[in-house]
């Protein structure tokens, strides 16, 4: 899953706008664990709150903060 700057950076000031933390998967090759996505996690506790795989596409993180914003 190749991601751009200017896509990264949306992606993480949006879940920032919510109170959340997105973490990006850094690894290159991919298996049933880690599928090169994102995973939000609460700021505060760290908590997974959803992609733990690494699933999460950028249009997903998107759609899962613009949801929790209303």
């Amino acid at each position: 899953m190749n991601i751009d700057k200017a896509t990264d950076s949306l992606v993480r000031r949006e879940a920032r706008k919510v109170g959340l933390m997105v973490k990006k998967s850094r690894r290159r090759t991919y298996d049933s664990n880690n599928w090169g996505g994102y995973m939000l996690l609460d700021q505060e506790t760290l908590g997974v709150i959803d992609g733990a795989g690494f699933d999460l596409s950028p249009e997903a993180v998107l759609d899962w903060c613009r949801s929790s914003e209303n």
